[in-house]
């Protein structure tokens, strides 16, 4: 795949970033998303998504969309 995860800021219950957030699920991506927006509600309520916060999201598109490593699964191997 392209991505290590996907960050979605904002959506309505039926988006096109939902469709993306729950094909990112079914290719077992990381998903976060900032919380605001019906959509991102409803992912974080489902405990589907990690929350992200300004300074987090920030944090994530610096880093390339990688999570900090708070946010990291611990069975990935570390990148090289």
């Amino acid at each position: 795949g392209l991505s290590q995860g996907v960050l979605v800021v904002e959506g309505a219950r039926q988006s096109g970033s939902l469709v993306t957030a729950r094909l990112a699920l079914d290719l077992g991506r990381e998903l976060f998303v900032a919380p605001g927006s019906e959509g991102t509600d409803a992912l974080l309520e489902e405990g589907a998504a990690h929350r992200c916060e300004p300074a987090t999201t920030w944090a994530i598109r610096v880093a390339g969309c990688r999570a900090p490593p708070a946010l990291r699964r611990s069975r990935r191997a570390p990148r090289r």
